[in-house]
């Protein structure tokens, strides 16, 4: 898994306690989850900005998964390691809820067409309204 960081009117000396702190979260929460599921493929990118009214920091996560698919959540809080395990743990529920939709859908697929296989194979006509498929 790659990671982006960015930074939004931020000073320097937040910049490396937000990669510790985030990078510490997401090594124990995202990352298996991701290895079991993908190699290499994801992609985070971390914006960290601080509210000008409130102080507070504000953390946006957009990571790309396998399937085109791009989660993007958001996060505010005034300490930095809350504001990491936050995020780690808004990305982690939306990571798995996609990555366990796409396996129910490799299943379902697999499924279909392991019958579409078979009853072509059998002479059986996948379609009531179609004559039987020749063998090859």
């Amino acid at each position: 898994m790659q990671i982006q960081y960015s930074y939004r009117a931020i000073d320097k000396e937040f910049h490396e306690p937000w990669q510790r702190a985030l990078g510490n979260v997401i090594e124990h929460a995202l990352k298996p989850l991701l290895d079991k599921h993908t190699k290499d493929s994801a992609r985070l990118q971390i914006v960290l900005d601080r509210d000008k009214i409130k102080r507070q920091f504000l953390a946006s996560g957009y990571m790309h998964l396998p399937g085109k698919k791009i989660v993007s959540v958001t996060a505010s809080h005034d300490e930095l390691t809350p504001l990491a395990q936050m995020l780690a743990q808004s990305l982690f529920r939306q990571a798995k809820k996609h990555l366990t939709d796409c396996m129910l859908r490799i299943k379902s697929s697999a499924k279909h067409d392991a019958s579409a296989c078979a009853s072509s194979r059998c002479g059986l006509p996948q379609n009531p309204h179609q004559p039987p498929m020749r063998p090859r």
